[in-house]
């Protein structure tokens, strides 16, 4: 996987027409790994970001911003800490960064920060964002594993529950059910926003949003 991640960075980076190629690699792709493999992260790391990479590269017909939705995949969660509830805006603010590095162009860098920050509420898009498709597709990109296969759900949500270790069992089953329920009352219409992903991920998530509920009411 590591050689396919670092093949991805490179596309997109000449897809940037980024200079110095070389010592940007050197510098943000070790900060990419070193991020990513950070120790309290079972599903937040590199797979997860490959997988969105994959889908990006399924749909990739169907957007028209795929460099602004590549550069969302890569630092959309390079600051994680469950501890912490403002990771998509110190995200957002590390791409900045990034951004101040290789010189992406205004429009890129205003897209990509406003897509980060839509990551930390992905049911709730402001009207003034339904008509970005790009925005909606990156976004049921992000929730496409609830839709996934049942052994593949529960590894996700097995890896939810260690990220978030620091919580007494108790309580994360009370808060883990209430969001999860709060998904099922609004239904997968509601879950995602393309034609494609509610036909191809919409009714197997909210069957599996039911059975962990299941699970953590046992």
């Amino acid at each position: 996987m590591q050689t396919n991640l670092f093949n991805k960075w490179n596309k997109i980076i000449k897809i940037s027409k980024i200079e110095n190629f070389q010592e940007i690699n050197n510098k943000w792709w070790n900060i990419i790994n070193e991020r990513y493999n950070e120790k309290q992260r079972f599903y937040h790391n590199l797979t997860h970001i490959n997988e969105l990479l994959n889908l990006e590269e399924q749909f990739n017909c169907k957007l028209k911003k795929s460099e602004v939705i590549q550069w969302s995949i890569w630092f959309h969660d390079i600051i994680y800490d469950p501890t912490r509830s403002d990771n998509e805006e110190l995200s957002a603010k590390l791409f900045i960064d990034f951004s101040n590095d290789v010189k992406l162009s205004e429009q890129v860098i205003s897209d990509v920060n406003k897509y980060i920050l839509a990551t930390a509420n992905h049911t709730k898009v402001k009207s003034d964002e339904e008509k970005d498709t790009d925005l909606l597709y990156f976004l049921d990109m992000d929730l496409s594993i609830l839709g996934t296969e049942e052994s593949v759900y529960n590894a996700y949500s097995d890896a939810i529950k260690k990220e978030y270790s620091h919580i007494p069992d108790d309580k994360y089953r009370i808060g883990r059910s209430k969001i999860l329920q709060s998904f099922v009352d609004a239904g997968y219409e509601s879950l995602y926003k393309t034609n494609e992903f509610k036909e191809i991920y919409g009714k197997k998530a909210i069957n599996n949003l039911k059975n962990e509920i299941k699970k953590l009411q046992q």
